[in-house]
């Protein structure tokens, strides 16, 4: 019995510390492009400009494709 329990808590302890909190900052820094929606509902002027923003998103969108791949192996 003495070796079940000393076995036990000894694994999980450095396998749950140094693997979660790497694999979960990364998807963080994308939720950046959701701001500049918001300031462009309140003048409607900047609607016009609000077209060009929109398209450097696409770009950002191809740069997304990659990110999914390292959340399979997760």
């Amino acid at each position: 019995p003495d070796d079940a329990g000393s076995d036990g808590p000894a694994e999980p302890t450095p396998d749950d510390g140094p693997v979660p909190p790497e694999p979960s900052r990364t998807p963080d820094p994308e939720p950046t492009p959701t701001p500049p929606e918001p300031p462009v509902t309140p003048e409607p002027t900047q609607a016009e400009p609000s077209s060009s923003a929109h398209q450097p998103p696409e770009t950002q969108l191809a740069q997304r494709e990659p990110a999914p791949e390292a959340g399979a192996p997760v």
